[in-house]
This record gives structure tokens, C-alpha cells and sequence, in this order.
């Protein structure tokens, strides 16, 4: 009896799982930007933009002769 009982709660609780799973989902997503919020395009084209000015200092840091390290930089200045 009571075995049966077991079942057939865990066939309703699946059931509504499935039957509610967008909802579900939803108020996932909702709970991760609450604690997670996204970037704005400004926000990430500076990263982007620090993250292309740390490359290429550690590219100049890198080069083993002025010449090429100048060259670097130049290209650096363009941006």
C-alpha cells in the first residue's frame, strides 16, 4: 500500500515537473540575473578593450629586440 502511494506521488510530482518545467525554468533564469546581472555593451566592449591593451603589452614585454616592440606600439597607437 504504501509503496503504491510512494509511486503514484512520484508520478504526480513528475508529472507536474514536466507540466510546469518553462515556468520553472523561467524563474531559474530570473534568480541568476538577480544575483548575476548582465554587462551592458559598454561595459563589455571596455573589456574587450582592456583585454586588447593587456594582450598587447604583454606582447611588447615579450619581443626581444626595440625594433619589433616599437612596432608594437605603433600599432598599439592606432587604437
Amino acid at each position: 500500500m504504501t509503496m503504491t502511494v510512494f509511486l503514484l506521488s512520484l508520478a504526480l510530482l513528475s508529472a507536474l515537473f514536466v507540466m510546469f518545467q518553462p515556468l520553472l525554468t523561467g524563474l531559474g533564469r530570473a534568480f541568476m540575473l538577480m544575483l548575476n546581472p548582465r554587462l551592458s555593451k559598454e561595459e563589455l566592449a571596455a573589456r574587450a578593450h582592456m583585454r586588447d591593451a593587456e594582450m598587447l603589452q604583454r606582447m611588447i614585454n615579450a619581443a626581444g629586440d626595440a625594433s619589433q616592440a616599437s612596432e608594437l606600439r605603433a600599432l598599439g597607437a592606432r587604437y
